[in-house]
């Protein structure tokens, strides 16, 4: 399994998968409660305004949001709460031009 980002060339250095787990596991611990809104897409600058790509503005948006970080327009199933996450790594990631790859597993 796997996430890719765009990221700008400031970003564009390796993580430190170590301290990512770390905070990851940190964060399902806490066991963060996950919301989803449906918006119009014509909306969708007001929730997410530095997204690197567009969504039509004719169509409906479904945003998650895990408290604290921000909304992100998804059309995936989820998770009820972080707690359902557990056992999730970081296994590597793959730095390609302007787009950062991330693989996980759950054990």
């Amino acid at each position: 399994c796997y996430v890719e980002f765009s990221i700008n060339n400031q970003s564009s250095q390796e993580l430190d998968l170590n301290t990512l787990n770390s905070a990851i596991n940190d964060a399902i611990e806490n066991d963060l409660i996950l919301n989803s809104i449906y918006i119009p897409g014509d909306e969708l600058p007001n929730y997410c305004p530095n997204l690197p790509y567009s969504i039509p503005k004719t169509e409906n948006v479904r945003l998650i949001r895990m408290s604290p970080f921000d909304y992100q327009p998804c059309g995936g199933t989820h998770v009820k709460s972080s707690l359902e996450l557990k056992g999730l790594s970081i296994t590597k990631q793959k730095l390609k031009g302007n787009s950062l790859k991330i693989s996980y597993q759950i054990i």
